[in-house]
């Protein structure tokens, strides 16, 4: 596994409120960049919850220097 540095945008949709947006900045372990990207994603949406908070993710992943 490589380590990839993945930067994201995530807006944030609380259960009947308004959107806002924040930025994240992980470390993810994976096999190649489309594996990091879905580890990424799947880490947000694993956090989503359907009556309370909506997470929806947008991100560039990057091979970290060694």
């Amino acid at each position: 596994m490589i380590p990839y540095l993945v930067k994201g945008t995530i807006h944030v949709t609380p259960y009947m409120g308004d959107t806002y947006t924040t930025k994240d900045i992980r470390i993810v372990m994976a096999d190649d960049e489309t594996d990091a990207r879905l580890k990424y994603e799947d880490f947000w949406n694993d956090k989503t919850d359907q009556y309370s908070i909506y997470y929806r993710v947008n991100c560039d992943v990057m091979e970290t220097l060694l």
